[in-house]
């Protein structure tokens, strides 16, 4: 299942239609986080390693900024 898990989470769309009706959530926006800006959201919003290691990202403007600051002047994005 941890296969698949990665296979999904790496198509690019949030979620797939299955027939007419069904919906799958296949993607996370925190793992889209991680291909924007790589030194954040390593593991899943599953288990927390990014939260106790100070490498969280939710997508706020202060997130950013925590990133941007523990980061310094090489992490110009």
């Amino acid at each position: 299942m941890l296969s698949l898990s990665a296979i999904f989470g790496h198509t690019g769309f949030h979620e797939m239609m299955i027939g007419n009706r069904a919906r799958v959530a296949v993607g996370h926006f925190h793992h889209q986080l991680h291909h924007r800006y790589f030194e954040c959201n390593y593991g899943s919003v599953d288990f927390p390693l990014d939260v106790w290691f100070g490498t969280f990202h939710d997508g706020t403007p202060e997130a950013r900024r925590r990133l941007k600051s523990r980061l310094g002047p090489r992490w110009q994005r």
